[in-house]
């Protein structure tokens, strides 16, 4: 890559954080894609800037697809080659963009798999409410069950991201502040039993003892224990935060003692059971897709599908073969009566 081309990757990259307000995460994948790019260019004894549709597309495909990049992953690739050439052209060192055409790999739905309600109760169990650790991790896990955050904005929780307020009736009331993706920020009211266990963590004596503060004058809400990075007097503010991989492991650990099955065993299973039961609750899609924070209402429906419980009610009180006599009525009346 060239001191020019440079210049004008990081000015690309700064533009999609701080105007376009894209997470760490996306703009990293965006410049790992150009950076690619970039060597296979090379490699091929090509001139970025000069080239074709076709050899952009064969990059994006048979070659990101032989280096064994997922579909998903692709996808981002190509949505950063989009861009990227894009504000080439607007700046005129291109002509033309050799990604007009280039399609996006179709990327198969798969439905969400929630961790059962059983398993959920199982591993909150575990935690050891005689130890700060156990009542922190049970106020985490209720957050994940029923505010359904990704596990990204779960840990970037700040204390004041906790708005307290009296209802009508006088009782307290929570409601968490979500900002995930980037800068988008979304409000979701917390069930009683969330509240009263957040309230346990927040009042323990050992987090009274811990320095939270951070510039801004926030405080790090979800916070660790030990830091390999930061030891000592510098094991504060926010090196105290819980990471994402912190979270994981939390769960993976409670789980795996209660015998969960390991598919749901991650934070997202928590937040697939979080839609699922509003879905379940027949709770109006416009509602369902803020509360869930989804952009799409694509990504909302979807838990629609996987809400069997009602239908599976209704079509087994309402159907003909209870009312018919066949040769498993007796069987069936039977076990009915078990």
């Amino acid at each position: 890559m060239t001191d020019a081309e440079r210049f004008q990757l990081e000015s690309w990259l700064q533009h999609n954080a701080h105007n376009k307000g894209h997470a760490g995460t996306t703009v990293a994948n965006y410049r790992a894609a150009v950076e690619q790019l970039s060597a296979w260019c090379d490699s091929q004894r090509l001139v970025m800037t000069r080239i074709t549709p076709e050899q952009v597309q064969k990059f994006a495909g048979i070659v990101l697809h032989e280096r064994g990049l997922s579909t998903a992953t692709r996808r981002v690739y190509v949505s950063a080659l989009r861009g990227w050439f894009k504000w080439l052209v607007n700046r005129r060192l291109m002509s033309v963009s050799p990604c007009e055409t280039l399609p996006y790999p179709k990327l198969g739905r798969n439905l969400p798999l929630p961790i059962p309600t059983a398993d959920a109760e199982k591993i909150l169990a575990q935690c050891d409410l005689d130890t700060f650790a156990g009542v922190r991790d049970v106020a985490i896990l209720s957050v994940l069950i029923g505010c359904g955050p990704r596990v990204s904005g779960l840990v970037a929780m700040n204390e004041g991201d906790l708005i307290f307020a009296a209802s009508d009736a006088g009782i307290e009331e929570m409601v968490i502040r979500l900002r995930e993706k980037g800068k988008h920020e979304r409000y979701v009211p917390a069930p009683e039993e969330t509240r009263l266990l957040v309230r346990a963590y927040l009042g323990h004596p050992e987090l009274e003892a811990i320095d939270r503060r951070l510039p801004s004058g926030e405080q790090v809400l979800w916070v660790n224990q030990t830091n390999t990075h930061t030891l000592g007097p510098d094991h504060r503010g926010e090196a105290r935060r819980l990471t994402e991989w912190s979270v994981w492991n939390m769960i993976k650990t409670h789980g795996e003692r209660a015998g969960v099955n390991p598919r749901h065993l991650h934070p997202h299973a928590f937040r697939h059971l979080y839609g699922q039961e509003l879905a379940e609750g027949d709770v109006d899609l416009v509602i369902r897709q803020k509360l869930m924070g989804h952009a799409d209402p694509k990504s909302t429906a979807i838990y629609s599908h996987i809400a069997f419980r009602k239908l599976r009610k209704a079509a087994t009180d309402a159907n003909p073969m209870k009312r018919i006599k066949n040769p498993a009525s007796g069987l069936a009346a039977f076990l009915r009566g078990k």
